[in-house]
């Protein structure tokens, strides 16, 4: 994955630069959805929107972030999957040496979860809205 692509990655979901258009934009067959992976996997949850997010609200919060965006894209290729039932796919891979970073990001989200997102407070207020 290029730095480019990469950035035009970025400023897509600040600018909401819709993915049909980035189709158009790039060959399928070297594109794969790599943006899609990149900005919303729904494999495993790792993605550049969620990194955002667990940023500020770690920020906002007063939790402290150990979990380092900038390294993780920098570190971050699309690399080829072939899956036991021989289906190929491309997904997001990090080198073992950031192995920490990564566990800082699961880390982290786990404490968002347990301690914001799903706090008795905030659940009841989500209630009232959906309500109205």
């Amino acid at each position: 994955m290029t730095k480019g692509l990469l950035l035009r990655v970025k400023s897509s979901v600040i600018t909401g630069f819709y993915i049909w258009q980035w189709r158009q934009m790039y060959n399928a067959q070297q594109r794969d959805c790599v943006e899609i992976l990149i900005v919303n996997n729904k494999n495993n949850g790792v993605d550049v929107d969620k990194w955002d997010y667990f940023i500020r609200d770690s920020h906002a919060c007063g939790f402290p972030s150990n979990f380092d965006k900038e390294r993780a894209v920098s570190v971050l290729r699309v690399r080829p999957y072939e899956t036991d039932i021989g289906i190929q796919a491309n997904v997001l891979a990090f080198p073992l040496k950031d192995q920490i970073n990564l566990y800082n990001m699961f880390s982290l989200r786990f404490t968002l979860h347990s301690k914001v997102y799903q706090h008795i407070v905030v659940k009841s207020v989500e209630e009232i809205f959906i309500l109205n």
